[in-house]
Order: structure tokens, then C-alpha cells, then sequence
């Protein structure tokens, strides 16, 4: 059975409620305080696991008391197998503002992401096998990055790159991407073009396939032989952050499952406006049995 393997990071989300973002220099006092499991890998991993994939997660955790707050949230999610790198460094954290609307802001460290070696995505990575999905995104560096794609591509794993947060080495390993998600701000900072042009851009550096996430408007699938364009179900959006990962891990889930793309492309919108609705991250997502009831 194929399965999804994430290899990214984990944090502590906390996440500040507030009436408007504050001016630079002023300060705003917070109506609401949030904290859980977090972090784009972890994340994604959930999301996989909710949807129905087998997913085994790598990341780096301390040892401190949100590693432990990490490890519990984790042990009760089915389907998921957590590989943790133990280390002596502090256990990232994410600092996530809302305003008003759902929009938000996010400042995270990325020491312990960061420690994540070459040496243990060869480790980690050496069970891949023909037909696994291989989900990453650009908290980890880019040595450790490129040695999860090429062992990935030795194993004959495909490879789903998440451009969030988007660094800039991220084109060089385009023409090993089978499928590359953006969001419109991700894609025209990789690229310096919009929508359209951008998508062209992407496909003549080698990606297999790329998808546009649009927020409320939906999103977009773009190859050599596809052209889609979904909207998004209408919702009152109270909290945006943390959509993106619902949406990338039930794209894999549904990628993995070879499930066909229109569909693949309607369940990931249709769930990632689910979470829109909630407080959090990986406590925005569906539970396993919303998601069978849907």
C-alpha cells in the first residue's frame, strides 16, 4: 500500500486572536490565546492521516515541555507513525496573529527545523518504495531538502513540494517536482510574474504539475495535458491559518490513492474550507469521521 511521508518540521502554534493588527510601535491587547500542535509538516501529516493515507512523519523536537505537548497531540492520530529527531535545541515555536476577519500573520523559529541534516533524510527516507508520496516544504535547508528528493526519486517515490515557506533554492529542484503547491503570493515571488505566466514559468523549469491555491476563489491545476479550475465552497472564514497544510495533506492522501485529479482537487478545497471555519491549525482540521461522513 503506498503511503505518505512527510518529512518537514513541527512546532508549538500560538495564536493570538486580536481586533486589528497592530501599527508598527503600538501594542494590542489579544481576545482570545490558542495553543497546539503545529508546525507545515506536521501539519500536512495530520491532514494526510484524517483523509485516510498512511503517513509516517520525520521531524525535529527538544525536549522541553512543547515537545511533549507535540508528542501526546500526535499519539492520538490514527494512521500516523511519528519519526522524531531528538534534539537539544529548543522546540520550534510559531507565533500566529488573527484579525477580525480570519486573515493572519505568522513568525516562526526554525532552529530546530534547521538542524535537520542530509545524513538524516538518508536515514529516515531509506524505506521508500515505488508508489509513495513524498510531501515536503521549505521549512528544512536546502542540503537536506535535495537529499529527500533524490532519494526519492532512486526509490521511484513522487514527490509533492509545498512552497511555504518559499525560499529562493526552490527552483533547482523544480525538474524533480512531480507536483509543486503554491498559493498566488508564493508563486509570484518564486517566479516575479502572476498567475498565468507564472504557471508557465514553473512548468518550463521542469515541474511536473502545478497547483494554485486562491484562498476563497479555489484553486488551480496546471500540466502539459491538465487545466482545472475549481472554486471553493462560500464560508464564513474565522481562522485561515493552517488551510494551506489541510489542503496539501489531502492532496497527497488522494495523490497516493490514485484518485483521480478533479476529484483529488474538490476534496482538498472542500476540506481546507472546513478548517477555514475553526480556531487553529491542526485543531481546525476534520475529525477521520467528518471526513467519511462528507
Amino acid at each position: 500500500m503506498s503511503e505518505v511521508v512527510v518529512f518537514g518540521n513541527a512546532s508549538l502554534d500560538i495564536i493570538l486572536t486580536l481586533d486589528a493588527f497592530p501599527s508598527a510601535g503600538e501594542t494590542v491587547l489579544a481576545r482570545d490565546v490558542l495553543s497546539c500542535a503545529g508546525g507545515k509538516g506536521l501539519n500536512q501529516a495530520v491532514a494526510a492521516a484524517r483523509v485516510g493515507a498512511s503517513v509516517s512523519l520525520v521531524a525535529a523536537i527538544g525536549t522541553d515541555d512543547a515537545a511533549t505537548l507535540i508528542r501526546a497531540a500526535l499519539a492520538a492520530e490514527l494512521g500516523l507513525s511519528a519519526r522524531w529527531l531528538g534534539r537539544s535545541t529548543a522546540t520550534d515555536i510559531s507565533s500566529i496573529w488573527l484579525d477580525g476577519t480570519g486573515e493572519n500573520m505568522i513568525s516562526s523559529s526554525n532552529f530546530c527545523a534547521h538542524s535537520v541534516t542530509a545524513s538524516d533524510a538518508h536515514q529516515e527516507l531509506a524505506g521508500l518504495q515505488p508508489g509513495d508520496w513524498l510531501v515536503l516544504q521549505g521549512n528544512l535547508t536546502q542540503e537536506a531538502t535535495e537529499a529527500a528528493i533524490h532519494l526519492a526519486k532512486q526509490a521511484g517515490a513522487s514527490i509533492l513540494l509545498n512552497t511555504a515557506p518559499m525560499q529562493n533554492w526552490m527552483r533547482a529542484v523544480l525538474p524533480m517536482v512531480d507536483v509543486l503547491v503554491a498559493n498566488g503570493v508564493e508563486s509570484r515571488q518564486l517566479t516575479g510574474l502572476e498567475f498565468e505566466p507564472a504557471v508557465e514559468d514553473l512548468l518550463n523549469h521542469g515541474a511536473g504539475h502545478v497547483v494554485v491555491t486562491r484562498g476563497a476563489d479555489g484553486a488551480s491545476w496546471r500540466s502539459r495535458q491538465i487545466a482545472i479550475d475549481l472554486p471553493a465552497p462560500r464560508v464564513k472564514a474565522v481562522d485561515t491559518a493552517g488551510a494551506g497544510d489541510m489542503f496539501v495533506g489531502s492532496l497527497a492522501t488522494s495523490l497516493a490513492a490514485q484518485q483521480p485529479v478533479p476529484q483529488a482537487l474538490e476534496r482538498a478545497i472542500a476540506l481546507a474550507s472546513i478548517s477555514v471555519t475553526r480556531k487553529g491549525t491542526s485543531t481546525s482540521f476534520p475529525s477521520r469521521q467528518e471526513i467519511t461522513r462528507a
